[in-house]
């Protein structure tokens, strides 16, 4: 049986009445049950600051991220009889309820939803009050959900007889032309009408339309207009692009009609220093160091994203699998999607699609992840089935272009019993086994892959694969990985090569994120997974997989360190994208390696040390290619500072190096830094998955000689 997608689709980048759209991040006061109440400026988690509290679950980072928080601001309004008025938030984690003026409003239980509040019943002349209550409850997540308005919110003004309703564009291609479809609400919609054009364009065509992609993130701007008797009573600007997708169950997955792989990582939502707080320039900077890697493509795992993030990988050129749920009816965890399944689930998916729905970037929906209905042994199978249908129902009703809905299952079975065939594409995680057997009957695709874990620049070269060795770390050598299931990249490489029918993987994870620190559950507060530490410093397998994912970059990448002490064995790992490798201690050959077919490391497992440097030339196709080396250091001198600017944030990295200047890798120690005039400290970071100093502290000392200093721009 042969299923073929053809799509052209594209995205709403902003969607905002021009004139009537306002930043209503300022001016709230925020206050936990039982403390003070602050001021304080959205987006907010309020559980960020911690402290971390072994008493907690280590699942969540330790973290207060339950209990009552009430948000509140005063706001003045001058009511006219033409104008209505909505709150647009973008996110409240969570079970959240907003009133206005002491009456409710709106309400949403799921934390990760975005939602339009009407104000006209609720609002009076002159000054009103909206409250925000938050109110989830203890073991409500498997990760950190983070606490509170952690998104951004807008107060948006509009013609009350005609506007564009919320979520109420939706922007497709076809060949050179747009196909613009517009909903208006309004007390006089029904005599309204609208028309759109292309910016800079006569009409809704271009001649020779640049098109979207990874590589070529090109985009255009629809601007549409809602007439009534004549005037202009809204007027909206929609950012665009055209693309094309296909997947065929035999050949793969085409963009633009050139076959690819999705080279995609799984990516929770919290930055870091910010905890969940949404920061466009730390998730700017996630995302650039993801491409860098070469990776094209993210999982949003396992949620509804942040708008702004769609709108930065419609921006960047990374390709999206958009993720609604990581819990359908079956419960498992308290206060999850499982408690409001049956009275919200259906108006929370055409929310989602709705607003989403035209972003290039989104190339796959997925309807949920490793779901309770899954386990066999619950005996909800046929509940699971039913659902899976259903969602995937949904997800088509509103977007009729057709993306494909798929959904994460780790357990074989659900390739027999229906549930993972109940989506239009089977998503397996940690299946790889199984991908050959797809070919022809089904689309497939890694929605999760590998689950190798590390702690940066920490090494054992005699226990490479014992991950209990040493409490609180793991080694990085590459051959680590938690479950059973789980492998190391290598394996997801091969297959992928093998099976070229299979749609691309999405690693567990492109960054540490706080919350499941596996394998150290009872000491640690972040997780060991990501290819990039909390910090976003790369670890060893960034090189492997830049390495795979830019064959064309020249790549050359050591470990271990080298200090070590006499007598000691040594193995030494090469990571390249060339094809050959010559190893030498203090300019003396250890030997040339060439990789073979499905190779995608060399190694050196017996090398002894001598204090000085280890070096690698490599070659690609006889030609040199690549070099790297790593030196043996003397004791901690200083630290050298190297800053990362994006936007109103510099990312202040610093590197631990003695009298000579070569990198320390062992240091611990305090960090001393000026603040930036104009800045403030947002907090600090050392990748240190156990460290139980707030994130939000001024103090940090260095992890394996590198620490991270975060500082905002004052306003």
């Amino acid at each position: 049986m042969l299923m073929k997608h053809l799509l052209s689709l594209l995205a709403v980048l902003s969607l905002s009445a021009c004139g009537a759209v306002s930043d209503f991040n300022g001016g709230w006061t925020v206050r936990r049950e039982g403390g003070a109440e602050t001021s304080v400026t959205l987006p907010h988690d309020a559980a960020i600051a911690g402290p971390f509290d072994p008493a907690l679950e280590n699942c969540t980072g330790l973290l207060p991220y339950f209990g009552r928080v009430i948000y509140r601001k005063r706001f003045d309004v001058r009511l006219a009889p033409t104008e209505s008025r909505f709150l647009e938030f973008d996110g409240v984690m969570s079970c959240a309820k907003v009133f206005v003026n002491g009456r409710l409003a709106a309400e949403r239980p799921y934390g990760y939803a975005s939602f339009s509040v009407p104000l006209d019943a609720f609002l009076k002349d002159g000054e009103n009050e909206v409250v925000v209550d938050v109110n989830p409850p203890r073991k409500s997540a498997r990760w950190y959900p983070g606490l509170g308005i952690y998104r951004d919110v807008r107060l948006v003004t509009v013609d009350r007889r005609a506007h564009v309703a919320y979520g109420g564009i939706r922007v497709r291609t076809d060949g050179n032309r747009a196909v613009v479809d517009v909903e208006l609400e309004g007390t006089e919609a029904k005599d309204a009408s609208w028309e759109a054009h292309i910016v800079g364009e006569t009409g809704l065509e271009v001649a020779a339309p640049r098109l979207w992609s990874p590589e070529t993130p090109n985009l255009y701007e629809v601007e549409v207009a809602v007439r009534l008797n004549g005037a202009v009573t809204d007027l909206r600007r929609v950012r665009f692009g055209f693309r094309t997708l296909r997947y065929d169950v035999t050949e793969g997955f085409f963009l633009n009609g050139v076959h690819r792989q999705m080279r995609g990582v799984c990516l929770h939502h919290d930055l870091g220093v910010f905890g969940a707080e949404f920061n466009r320039d730390a998730a700017r900077r996630q995302l650039t160091l993801l491409k860098e890697m070469g990776c094209d493509a993210i999982r949003t795992s396992h949620n509804f994203p942040a708008p702004q993030l769609l709108d930065l990988c419609d921006e960047l050129g990374l390709m999206v699998m958009a993720e609604a749920f990581d819990e359908w009816k079956v419960k498992t965890v308290e206060g999850g999607p499982a408690t409001y399944w049956d009275e919200w689930h259906e108006r929370l998916v055409r929310e989602f699609v709705r607003r989403d729905r035209s972003h290039p970037c989104i190339v796959m929906w997925s309807a949920g992840n490793e779901l309770g209905e899954d386990e066999p042994s619950f005996g909800k199978t046929a509940l699971g089935v039913a659902i899976a249908k259903e969602l995937t129902a949904l997800f088509h009703e509103e977007d009729p272009e057709g993306r494909p809905v798929t959904a994460g299952h780790y357990i074989p079975s659900t390739i027999t019993n229906g549930i993972g065939f109940a989506t239009d594409v089977f998503g397996g995680n940690y299946l790889p086994h199984r991908y050959a057997e797809m070919k022809g009957v089904k689309g497939v695709v890694g929605t999760e892959t590998c689950s190798a874990i590390a702690t940066r620049g920490f090494y054992l070269p005699r226990n490479l694969e014992d991950k209990y060795a040493v409490t609180n770390r793991v080694n990085s050598y590459g051959s680590c990985v938690m479950h059973g299931n789980d492998y190391i990249p290598d394996v997801e490489f091969a297959a992928q090569d093998a099976n070229p029918h299979v749609y691309g993987e999405f690693v567990w994870t492109g960054f540490d994120y706080i919350g499941e620190p596996d394998p150290w559950r009872g000491h640690s507060r972040s997780s060991y997974f990501g290819v990039f530490d909390l910090c976003g410093f790369p670890k060893d397998s960034y090189w492997q997989y830049r390495s795979h994912w830019r064959p064309d970059v020249p790549t050359a990448h050591i470990l271990p360190h080298w200090n070590w002490k006499a007598g000691d064995r040594i193995p030494v790992v090469v990571y390249t994208s060339g094809d050959e490798a010559e190893l030498f201690v203090n300019g003396v050959s250890q030997g040339r390696r060439t990789r073979g077919p499905r190779e995608y490391r060399l190694r050196w497992d017996d090398v002894e040390w001598k204090s000085g440097t280890v070096s690698v030339r490599t070659w690609l196709k006889g030609r040199p290619w690549a070099e790297d080396k790593v030196e043996t250091s003397g004791p901690f001198a200083r630290f050298v500072f190297t800053d990362e600017v994006y936007g109103d944030l510099i990312f202040r990295t610093a590197t631990a190096v003695d009298a000579a200047g070569r990198f320390v890798p062992e240091a611990a120690e305090p960090v001393a830094y000026e603040i930036p005039s104009g800045y403030e400290v947002v907090g600090t970071c050392n990748g240190d998955a156990a460290e139980m100093r707030s994130l939000r502290a001024k103090e940090i000392r260095s992890f394996f000689g590198k620490a991270l200093i975060v500082f905002r721009r004052k306003k």
